[in-house]
């Protein structure tokens, strides 16, 4: 028969603390802690600065090539004013050749609905 010292039952007792510490945190999430964690949000006067230079920098001939692709993950705030502006069909176009080749093919077709 096992010999239990008082260290050995607080240690099992520490143990079932974390781990329900652990499931409360895990089964506590929603669907928009996770893409919070995985969309950091950005000022967006500095995602404009940034594209503006690069922009600044291709036209310059400082950097070679016409394409230009940002793979990474985040959010801003935005208002929404109900105002709409046309795209040039040609930056429309780019966006469609961009999304086909790095995209969710299965919604490409969502290109097809934007008024140029």
């Amino acid at each position: 028969m096992p010999i239990y010292s008082p260290f050995m039952k607080a240690k099992r007792i520490k143990l079932i603390f974390i781990f329900l510490a652990i499931s409360s945190v895990s089964f506590s999430q929603t669907e928009w802690d996770s893409w919070n964690k995985s969309y950091k949000e950005r000022s967006i006067s500095i995602l404009i600065n940034y594209e503006t230079l690069y922009a600044d920098s291709v036209e310059n001939g400082l950097i070679k090539g016409e394409y230009y692709l940002r793979m990474d993950k985040y959010r801003f705030g935005a208002i929404f004013t109900g105002e709409k502006r046309e795209i040039d069909n040609n930056t429309l176009l780019s966006m469609k050749r961009v999304y086909k080749t790095f995209g969710n093919p299965d919604y490409l077709s969502t290109f097809d609905n934007i008024k140029a």
